[in-house]
């Protein structure tokens, strides 16, 4: 019964990932790939490929190699101020719906975090009308989505986390209880964009 019940449980998880809902209409989800060092302080170093969220690869990395998250995190970078102006590859952005609210403390945390990442670009596969969730902590998710038909989106990890950052000062505002929230898109040429909004996590 025990073997039945993990099995469930396993074969539940895998039907989640793939349940996920794009924040775009008409987009698929698709997992992003990280490939991070085993030393963090070493970024040319040995490296390992892991794949979900920054939690997730963050999750994976300190099971691999115990200590690895409390090393990233004690060398994270206070949030760039560069980054609560719009990027100059930046083509617009937008607040408010389709999207819907989440924290923004923690899409603040969320992209401080990349922008510590010091890594290869990220890679989700070839576009167009995919997206994949890069962050999702407290209800409150990033995502990087790609509508380039000529592949992989020409970004990097600093890239995206410095759009979060903009998208949860700039759109950001009190919600009844005079939390502070926030929800939007930013556009960038290559024709690839960075969303913020609610997520089940």
């Amino acid at each position: 019964m025990r073997w039945a019940t993990a099995a469930l449980v396993i074969l539940t998880a895998q039907f989640a990932v793939h349940a996920e809902k794009a924040p775009l209409d008409g987009y698929e989800v698709v997992d992003l790939e990280w490939i991070l060092p085993i030393d963090p302080n070493n970024p040319s170093g040995e490296n390992m490929t892991v794949t979900g969220t920054i939690e997730d690869a963050i999750a994976q990395m300190d099971a691999k190699y115990p200590g690895w998250n409390q090393t990233f995190t004690s060398s994270l970078p206070p949030p760039d101020a560069a980054s609560l102006e719009p990027s100059t590859e930046s083509d617009g952005f937008k607040c408010g719906d389709p999207w819907y609210q989440c924290s923004q403390a923690a899409i603040v945390s969320g992209a401080q975090y990349l922008q510590g990442v010091k890594s290869d670009p990220p890679k989700m596969g070839t576009g167009p009308s995919n997206c994949g969730r890069v962050s999702c902590s407290w209800a409150s998710s990033i995502w990087m989505c790609n509508n380039s038909t000529l592949g992989e989106a020409q970004s990097t990890w600093k890239e995206i986390g410095d759009s979060a950052l903009f998208l949860a000062y700039k759109c950001g505002y009190p919600d009844r209880l005079n939390m502070w929230v926030t929800r939007g898109q930013e556009f960038f040429k290559g024709n690839w964009s960075v969303v913020v909004t609610w997520a089940d996590c």
